[in-house]
């Protein structure tokens, strides 16, 4: 498959790329064609919004920025009167909570800058997906229509647009895209001086405290440059500088922590809650298997169910999470069959979401979900081929590529899949597919044109 640049010893060397006949585009046109697009996404999204969605939702995350706001510190993740929480990272709602103590909690002010903020760090991740592809030496014409797909298809508005306001999925694919662009680059160089590789990993800290699922890719990616093109006596220093950056934050969280929960916890504390959702008989043995997560979220959410909220405030957080640990545990090792089958379920639902989790909490089938489901279904599907064709074609820095998709998967194949969980892959596969497919019509063209030039 061409269009690519591959490395062959140590000297990168084109393959040429697709275009489009007469029609092929300057590398300048072409970069104002995505900057234009982008920002005809960046209208559409606030377009959205100011039609009846500028309210926040509520959520944990909004619960806690607001919380922050109102200086009563990072509590009630449940809703008022919950308490001190670590349910979740610590960077997370802090975005929200600095425009909630400047222009008012829920204001229209604050939501709008919320909205103009999760909208950046979209069209932001969108720009740097079409990066990546053009350092691959994908033509113009495949980035572009990868580029339109992703910012003018309306797929997923109310993430974008709104739930991102408090939740970190955008600004995390931002960030993984920006990785995965800077070692691609990195990659190309004779040689690779010490500042790019610290400053590796200081980034890579930075995702971590961002969102650890990002930074398993992140680190997938870095550390595959790292096999590729860095002396592993130069291993260490990067690391040491995300660990320590990583330190610097979570040392005097779990402290925190340890002072107003009883526990000293590095991370935060919502994981009993993740895997009693995702471990339960209604994730095998069921009719209805949104009900079955509706019921079951209102049995262990203390922010859906009044009898587990009551039990939150009496035993703590810590204590809660704790106990539906072992029940979850308990569960699989009673199920070990079924374990790997919510599994193997969890890893094709979360590159292809079914459509009750596009509508996890309403029976609502409006909206085009069908048709949502099948582009997102369509995309990941040829992604992955394309993904297949160029690495049997032997283009081994689609490896990286090749990273950043698959790599996001393995905490919630752990747990379960939901779509902002996705997002982290969503945009570069939506690209990787563009690409796929334009390589194909062309080659589709080629072999047809000469037919119809002998049949004139």
């Amino acid at each position: 498959m061409g269009g690519l640049e591959d490395r062959v010893g140590d000297k990168p060397q084109k393959t040429g790329a697709p275009t489009a006949g007469r029609l092929a585009l300057s590398d300048r046109t072409a970069t104002w064609v995505v900057i234009g697009l982008i920002l005809a996404g960046a209208a559409l999204r606030l377009l959205w919004t100011l039609n009846g969605h500028l309210a926040p939702i509520n959520s944990e995350a909004f619960f806690i920025a607001r919380a922050l706001a109102e200086g009563r510190g990072f509590a009630e993740a449940f809703g008022l009167g919950t308490g001190p929480t670590a349910h979740l990272m610590p960077t997370t709602p802090l975005p929200a909570a600095l425009v909630y103590t400047l222009m008012g909690v829920g204001s229209p002010a604050a939501e709008l800058t919320l909205t103009l903020w999760a909208v950046g760090c979209v069209g932001g991740s969108i720009f740097a997906g079409e990066r990546v592809m053009r350092e691959l030496g994908v033509g113009a014409w495949a980035r572009i229509g990868g580029v339109a797909a992703a910012s003018l298809t309306p797929i997923q508005l109310g993430l974008e647009s709104s739930a991102f306001r408090v939740w970190e999925g955008a600004l995390a694919a931002l960030l993984l895209l920006t990785t995965l662009l800077i070692c691609l680059r990195l990659d190309k160089r004779d040689e690779i001086g010490w500042k790019p590789l610290l400053g590796l990993g200081a980034l890579n800290g930075l995702v971590f405290l961002v969102s650890p699922a990002a930074a398993i890719a992140t680190s997938g990616v870095i550390g595959l440059l790292f096999l590729r093109r860095v002396h592993p006596f130069r291993w260490p220093a990067p690391v040491l500088v995300a660990i320590a950056i990583v330190a610097a934050v979570l040392v005097p969280w779990g402290l925190r922590n340890e002072a107003v929960l009883g526990k000293f916890v590095p991370l935060r504390t919502g994981s009993g809650i993740s895997m009693a959702l995702a471990y339960h008989e209604g994730r095998v043995r069921t009719d209805d298997i949104q009900a079955d997560d509706l019921k079951r979220f209102r049995e262990v959410s203390p922010l859906m169910g009044e009898a587990a909220r009551r039990h939150y405030l009496d035993v703590g957080e810590v204590e809660f999470n704790r106990e539906l640990n072992l029940e979850a545990r308990a569960w699989r090792e009673a199920h070990p069959e079924d374990v790997w089958k919510i599994r193997a379920r969890n890893l094709v639902e979360f590159y292809a979401p079914p459509a009750w989790l596009w509508t996890r909490f309403t029976s609502d089938r409006g909206s085009g979900v069908e048709m949502r489901r099948l582009l997102v279904a369509a995309s990941a599907l040829a992604g992955f081929l394309t993904l297949v064709a160029v690495l049997a074609a032997r283009q081994w820095r689609w490896l990286y590529v090749t990273a950043a998709l698959v790599l996001p998967s393995l905490p919630y194949i752990a747990v379960y899949p939901l779509l902002r969980y996705r997002y982290l892959v969503s945009t570069l596969l939506i690209l990787v597919a563009a690409y796929g497919a334009v390589t194909l019509i062309t080659w589709a063209r080629d072999r047809i044109r000469p037919g119809v030039a002998r049949s004139t």
